[in-house]
């Protein structure tokens, strides 16, 4: 099995100067694989809460806000409009402790981000957002096919604080990373769950208290898990991380159960087919089921290695959160309860974990068993044409015995024959030779002991000729008779 990489986390300390503006951390090059035509229209969503003293200054942008709440979702379609709300908000100028929360969505998990390149790169200069994020985009936008071929698209990136004794005001902390889900697709079927993406930028700033989110592809219960704890601050919004990552495991021990499920269906055809072929029942092992057991060991391999990389997401957070309390950046019963939050979730990634490499043993187990049928069931064939073949063989030689015996018998015969010919044609000769004395054909003188030969002898002679070559026509024809019995015999 694959073991998977555990990446590195990059620690970098971003200032809020007032500097000339950062460029985008997303090339143009990403432009019409990523985002949306600018000529569409964008869909960018934002939520943003204040605490009540600074109620006032947003009021333009949701009215009805109420103090710790979390407003919206108000949709941003233009550049022009984000930056409306960006003057108004305040955002990014470190003035005022608000939370804001962007969300980009996308129509399906193979499309482009519902929201153009130039709302996107306004959005950047706002979170100045750090160049690593756009490793982190390559999991979403338009493709053709899955592209987590080693099973890595789990990933997590951090960008930690680089801590000094005094602390500037100036520094905002980043953590980004892609979590990689599995939820139900609605289609049913065979498989009906599919894997999904879902990324995260959390950007804070201690000094005033701002947080910004921006989150890519969040499912519903991620949304609705915001609005629950909308009236969070900014410093104890760390637990949100531990909210984020335990929605997207709710759906594992299903997704797991699910396999296992599958495997069992596998397991209990290959129990059966090989309690027959012991009994030679007939029934043999279906040939599309080691492909159905590849599957469900592909599956359960991919399972693996994204469970890993959520103990590795947890454990970033978990020493981004040590350094922040260490520094009394969050307070310390703030950091308490993040810490035991992550522990928490690290043990149901790890209970998780060894279901799967439980089902993960199965499987290679079975595999061994369906090996071992196929094994058997190939020598168990060879074995019947061997026996066949011997039986041929047999069968063969019973012919050929009995070929050996009417050769024989033919030969025996074909003698007789031949003698029965000899004798017949001096039986002939003799009687010729009688006939012609006792005939007036010849006649013979006694004083002179003189042969008196008439006339017409040569039509006794050509009769007798005749007859002797209709015997020895006859016997040729009986010998070739049997000579081809015995060749349709052969």
């Amino acid at each position: 099995m694959q073991a998977v990489k555990r990446l590195p986390r990059m620690i970098t300390t971003h200032p809020l100067s007032p500097d000339p503006e950062p460029q985008p951390a997303v090339s143009s090059f990403y432009r019409d694989v990523l985002f949306a035509p600018d000529s569409s229209l964008s869909q960018l969503k934002v939520w943003v809460s204040q605490d009540s003293s600074n109620r006032g200054a947003h009021a333009e942008v949701e009215p009805e806000s109420q103090p710790g709440s979390l407003l919206g979702p108000r949709l941003l379609s233009n550049a022009q409009e984000l930056e409306n709300f960006l003057q108004i908000a305040n955002f990014g100028k470190a003035s005022c402790a608000q939370t804001a929360v962007f969300l980009i969505s996308q129509k399906n998990t193979w499309s482009r981000m519902q929201v153009s390149y130039a709302i996107f790169s306004r959005l950047a200069v706002a979170f100045r957002m750090p160049p690593v994020f756009s490793e982190l985009l390559s999991a979403f936008g338009q493709k053709t096919a899955d592209t987590d071929g080693v099973f890595q698209s789990c990933f997590s990136c951090f960008q930690e604080l680089s801590f000094r004794a005094a602390t500037s005001l100036k520094d905002q902390l980043d953590i980004c990373y892609n979590i990689r889900y599995v939820e139900l697709n609605g289609r049913g079927g065979k498989n009906p769950w599919s894997f999904r993406n879902f990324g995260v930028l959390h950007c804070l700033r201690p000094a005033s208290g701002e947080s910004g989110w921006l989150l890519i592809s969040a499912p519903p219960a991620v949304r609705e898990r915001l609005r629950q704890q909308a009236g969070d601050d900014s410093r104890r919004q760390l637990l949100w991380h531990a909210y984020l990552l335990g929605a997207m495991l709710h759906n594992w021990r299903f997704y797991i159960n699910f396999l296992t499920e599958q495997y069992q269906e596998i397991s209990t055809s290959v129990v059966i087919s090989s309690f027959s072929m012991k009994n030679k029942t007939g029934l043999t092992l279906d040939l599309a089921t080691p492909e159905r057991l590849r599957a469900v060991h592909a599956q359960a391999h991919r399972a693996l290695c994204i469970l890993r990389s959520y103990g590795n997401v947890s454990q970033g957070i978990l020493a981004h959160t040590r350094g922040l309390r260490q520094h009394k950046l969050v307070r310390h019963e703030d950091g308490g309860a993040m810490t035991m939050a992550l522990r928490r979730l690290m043990e149901t990634t790890a209970v998780h974990a060894c279901q799967v490499e439980g089902l993960l043993k199965s499987c290679e187990f079975t595999a061994q068993t369906i090996f071992q049928l196929q094994n058997n069931h190939s020598i168990g064939m060879a074995q019947d044409k061997l026996q066949n073949l011997e039986r041929n063989l047999a069968d063969a030689a019973v012919q050929q015995q009995s070929l050996v015996s009417l050769s024989r018998r033919l030969s025996g015969d074909s003698g007789a024959t031949r003698l029965a010919t000899v004798v017949s044609l001096a039986y002939a000769s003799a009687g010729l030779v009688a006939a012609l004395f006792n005939s007036n054909l010849v006649e013979t003188s006694s004083p002179a002991n003189n042969f008196t030969v008439h006339k017409d002898i040569w039509i006794f002679v050509l009769a007798a000729v005749s007859f002797a070559f209709l015997t020895m026509l006859g016997v040729w024809l009986l010998e070739t008779s049997q000579k081809r019995k015995i060749q349709g015999i052969k």
